[in-house]
């Protein structure tokens, strides 16, 4: 038997056709299907004669390897089966053999295969198929069979089958710990199930049953029973309908599953998604939840809105795409933002976000050039074992621009509440001077308001006539006067408006009938577009308009901008009412002239009988008057005694300044200097570093003595010594002097030149010098603080009206003098707050200051603390002076006589007791008070000034 013969046989064994047997077997073995035809000698040795190209299908290997050797053969082969092959080799010839060998591939991966071995005389033929599938499929088949039933156990499934004509039931795993029914509740007949099954749920389950049949399709269901405990139980039942050869079912097979907590917990599911739903759809943020790859698998309603992109068309499409195709319409308001699209892919990046999410904030310009903000808002979920990112979007474009209302309004009311403080504390308005005040209103009005014009007009006291008063154009910068008068029964509409409205807006004068009259005569020829016009009103009656008039276009008047115009006629009404409160106060000023004239002449008859109480009243004045003067003598004693020694510290500090200048001038290395040959041997940048180092030495107040000033010197002169300075040691000397110790090193430029030290002895000399300028400056300027101190004293009076005068300025002044006096062992504490001027007697000021400083500088010995405090309560309109020393307290059984005339705790021939008494006279003629403070810690006397408008 031939090859081919043996290849028909095996798998064509009733073939008859042989050309066609041919044919199939050639399309077989050159096709790379897993099936192999390899043909071998047997003997002497096992030698491949031919092998097929499905080798190489198979496990991967060239075919013609396996004819060079046969360890290529023994090495596909697995170990645990080249027994099985070697033996089955030993078969006789002309018999077939078929085994199961495992392969190895060329990844050593396991390859089942079905030898045929097909032995002839001396040749032996194989035909390898692949059946690696088959094995796995078949062992996994008895693996399941074999875990099926503990599977099925284990998981609460029971199996159960029906034989149809007996109407036996088979339970193959026991149903009652599924079911909670006692042993033997459920019997092995069907009608005993039936029984369990809940009645609502009867109907439905026997039309299942029956279309299950009608349909020859298998059975599945869902229904509830009710188990032993009467509590309802919802079960899954499957089953496999078995049928004869007429289509009839003969048997079922199927399971039963206790469904219950998956029920109970997909209704759960179902409601809280429900509710997650109605959220989700209910929300004013637009909502949509992408996945991790970024393709979108929620779109709320508010999403569709924002985008006009359905739900529909957004789901399951990437969110970047659906993004780009909406912010297409729009384009970034800043061009280097990071746009949503953008941020989205580095949100997807991140392994992990912030428990409260991302925000961002995105600013776009629309197809409107209308400026539109979006903020979103990215979160991260964890759900069935997936990540997604939820993000929020809101449209914030609304709160923005409320923002910036908001802020725009901030600072409109800010400038009209500045501009209206402003207005009240000017000094013309509070005097009365109303032509000022009235200019100053119309310029704050142009200003604040930003118009081009603004008005203001009185009626006549019989109401008759309404006259322009004052006209301003703010590009003119003038103001016109009476431009224009308007008969009341010219303007009746415009009037009767005004008695019922506080302020008339008008948008736009054309629209607005209640201004047509005032239109005719005074808009239009001005080219006035919009208006605000508030009523002047002083004591509930109408005196007259103040116009704030916009010529650019028609203009909507914001609310703080109407409230600011009435507010500007009510600081017009006032200060009307100051007008004639002042002319008022002339008059009457008049009146009292007049009045003291006739007073004056009746008192003529009573002084004649006064004349002797007059004499002794003006003796007594006199006596008074002389113990005051002799107080401000001891005073000025004291002053003088100080400033002779402030002069002469000065004086003598000039002096030696002036003598030292001498002798220094005697000793000068400056006539051995040739000054115009070393400075021409020096270029710009020696100069330079020259000048720096002069005024760096000028600003030194190093001074050395002793031991220092030796060890000092002596480093200078190994300094100098080594930058080959001849007289080092003179050199040496005069820096130290200047208390100059070292020169650094941004000045060795300067040194080791042919100029060095004719430079270097040239600066000391113009240092000394220098600072000896700088001293008889100070000096003097001191002498020029204490004589400017002594003029201010001098000249202040009490004669005559009350003068401004800076509080701060006069206790300072009182401070210079008394300067020799406290300056050694007394610390001067001055905590000084900003007041305003204040009107007084300066010199008055001056004398009380003196008494109070002195009394504290007395009461400790000259050895201690004085602490002086100026304080301004704005709301009490007070100025507060503090001055409290680190003496002792003043005893409680005397503090209520120390303001007493000629009271005194000083020794006989110390003080006369006039001191605080006379300090009490100048506080009460400024309308103030003095008092001592019994609850401060030190002695301390409070000072309190009004303030007079």
């Amino acid at each position: 038997m031939n090859l081919f013969q043996s290849i028909r046989n095996l798998f064509f064994p009733k073939a008859l056709d042989l050309d066609s047997i041919k044919n199939d077997l050639y399309e077989i073995f050159n096709t790379k299907l897993p099936i192999v035809y390899w043909k071998l000698s047997r003997y002497p040795t096992l030698k491949t004669i031919f092998i097929s190209n499905g080798i190489r299908n198979l496990v991967g290997m060239d075919p013609s390897l396996f004819y060079k050797s046969n360890r290529y053969l023994e090495g596909i082969i697995h170990p645990d089966d080249i027994v099985k092959f070697i033996s089955t080799l030993d078969s006789p010839k002309g018999t077939r053999v078929m085994c199961e060998i495992r392969l190895l591939g060329k990844n050593k991966n396991t390859i089942w295969t079905e030898f045929h071995f097909i032995f002839s005389e001396n040749e032996l033929t194989l035909l390898i198929s692949d059946i690696s599938e088959r094995v796995i499929s078949k062992s996994k088949v008895f693996e399941n069979e074999e875990r099926l039933l503990i599977t099925m156990q284990s998981t609460g499934i029971a199996i159960w089958e029906w034989d149809v004509e007996s109407s036996s039931l088979i339970w193959k795993t026991p149903p009652n710990s599924l079911l909670s029914l006692p042993i033997g509740s459920i019997n092995d007949s069907i009608r005993s199930y039936f029984h369990l099954i809940h009645p609502e749920d009867f109907p439905s389950f026997i039309k299942t049953v029956s279309l299950a049949i009608k349909e020859k399709d298998d059975y599945n269901t869902e229904h509830r029973i009710i188990d032993s405990n009467g509590v309802i139980r919802w079960v899954e039942a499957y089953a496999k309908i078995f049928r004869d050869s007429n289509n009839k079912p003969t048997r079922w097979l199927g399971t039963l599953k206790d469904i219950t907590e998956r029920k109970n917990l997909l209704l759960q599911l179902q409601e809280s998604e429900t509710r997650a739903r109605r959220l989700f759809e209910s929300s004013i943020d637009g909502i949509f939840l992408i996945d991790e790859n970024g393709v979108i698998v929620e779109w709320n309603r508010v999403m569709e809105l924002l985008t006009r992109l359905s739900r529909k068309k957004t789901l399951g499409k990437p969110s970047w795409d659906v993004l780009n195709n909406f912010f297409s319409n729009f384009k970034l308001h800043t061009p280097n933002e990071v746009s949503l699209e953008s941020r989205i892919k580095e949100v997807l990046k991140m392994e992990k976000l912030p428990e409260k999410g991302l925000v961002y904030e995105y600013s776009f310009i629309d197809m409107n050039d209308r400026r539109v903000f979006f903020l979103t808002q990215h979160f991260q979920i964890n759900y069935s074992q997936k990540t997604y990112i939820i993000t929020f979007v809101r449209d914030i474009s609304e709160n923005k621009s409320f923002e910036n209302e908001t802020n725009n309004l901030y600072l409109r009311t800010k400038t009209q509440s500045q501009a209206i403080i402003d207005l009240a504390t000017d000094e013309s308005f509070n005097s009365g001077t109303l032509d000022i005040t009235l200019k100053n209103i119309l310029s704050i009005a142009c200003t604040v308001l930003e118009t081009e014009r603004s008005s203001i007009w009185m009626f006549r006291e019989d109401f008759t006539t309404l006259e322009c008063m004052y006209e301003y154009i703010k590009s003119d910068k003038k103001y016109k006067v009476h431009t224009q008068s308007l008969e009341s029964s010219e303007i009746q509409i415009f009037i009767k408006a005004l008695l019922t409205s506080r302020v008339l807006v008008a948008n736009s004068i054309i629209q607005d009938t209640r201004i047509r009259e005032f239109n005719l005569y005074h808009s239009y020829p001005n080219k006035i577009k919009s208006l605000l016009v508030a009523s002047i009103r002083v004591k509930g009656k109408i005196v007259g308009i103040i116009c704030i008039e916009y010529i650019q276009s028609e203009r909507i008047w914001k609310s703080d901008e109407v409230m600011f115009a009435g507010l500007l006629s009510d600081q017009t009404a006032i200060a009307i009412i100051n007008s004639e409160r002042k002319q008022n106060e002339d008059q009457i000023k008049l009146l009292n002239t007049n009045l003291e004239k006739i007073v004056e002449e009746r008192t003529q008859q009573l002084r004649s009988t006064n004349n002797d109480l007059s004499k002794t009243l003006s003796n007594l004045s006199k006596a008074q008057n002389q113990l005051i003067q002799s107080e401000k003598m001891a005073a000025l004693g004291q002053l003088i005694a100080g400033i002779a020694h402030e002069i002469n510290n000065p004086i003598g500090s000039i002096k030696a300044s002036l003598e030292l200048l001498r002798s220094n001038g005697n000793n000068s290395q400056l006539s051995k200097i040739n000054i115009p040959t070393f400075i021409y041997k020096m270029n710009n940048d020696h100069i330079s570093l020259a000048e720096e180092f002069f005024n760096e030495s000028i600003m030194n107040q190093n001074t050395f003595s002793g031991m220092v000033r030796r060890e000092k010197k002596h480093e200078l002169e190994l300094f100098f010594q080594s930058m080959k300075i001849s007289k080092y040691e003179e050199l040496a000397d005069r820096y130290i002097d200047l208390g100059v110790d070292f020169i650094a090193s941004k000045y060795f430029p300067l040194l080791l030149k042919n100029f060095s030290e004719e430079l270097f002895f040239f600066l000391s000399e113009t240092i000394f010098e220098e600072r000896n300028y700088k001293s008889i400056e100070f000096s003097l300027q001191r002498v020029a603080n204490i004589i400017r101190s002594l003029r201010t004293y001098s000249h202040n009076n009490n004669k005559g009206e009350k003068t401004y005068y800076n509080i701060k300025d006069s206790i300072e002044t009182v401070l210079t003098i008394l300067h020799t006096k406290l300056k050694r062992n007394i610390e001067i504490i001055k905590n000084f707050e900003h007041t305003p001027d204040l009107k007084c007697y300066p010199d008055d000021l001056i004398q009380l200051w003196t008494n109070l400083i002195m009394n504290s500088a007395q009461a400790i010995n000259y050895l201690g603390k004085i602490e002086i405090s100026i304080k301004y309560q704005q709301e009490k309109n007070l100025i507060l002076v503090i001055i409290s020393d680190s003496g002792d307290r003043i005893p409680f059984d005397i503090r209520d006589k120390i303001f007493n005339p000629f009271f005194t705790t000083k020794k006989l021939g110390e003080g006369s007791g006039l001191g605080l008494d006379i300090s009490q006279k100048i506080v009460q003629s400024h309308e103030g008070r003095i008092y001592l403070d019994v609850e401060a810690e030190n002695t301390t006397f409070v000072v309190e000034f009004p303030i007079q408008n």
